[in-house]
């Protein structure tokens, strides 16, 4: 038990347990897709190949922000992000 406690607290300090701890998405898919960091063309190459009710899907809305008259902000989740959000609000 001893010897285990430095190497546990090494893999600590440099980060290793991170992956081992990370939880998995929503959906169950393998990687993790993060449109607001995606471009609008990456966003079409996605959803190219998936069919609009697929949970991996992208959707976009705009919503004019307030106080501004050209201010708009641009929120893109996946169908399964937009479905869990629309939950919480319905708590």
């Amino acid at each position: 038990m001893r010897s285990l406690f430095p190497f546990v607290l090494l893999l600590c300090a440099l980060g290793g347990l991170q992956p081992l701890l990370a939880s998995a998405p929503p959906d169950g898919s393998a990687a993790e897709i993060r449109p607001a960091t995606m471009t609008p063309a990456e966003i079409s190459a996605h959803n190219k190949a998936l069919d609009r009710k697929h949970p991996d899907y992208i959707r976009c809305q705009r919503a004019e922000a307030t106080g501004s008259l050209i201010g708009t902000k641009r929120t893109c989740r996946t169908n399964a992000r937009w479905d869990a959000a629309a939950l919480r609000g319905k708590r």
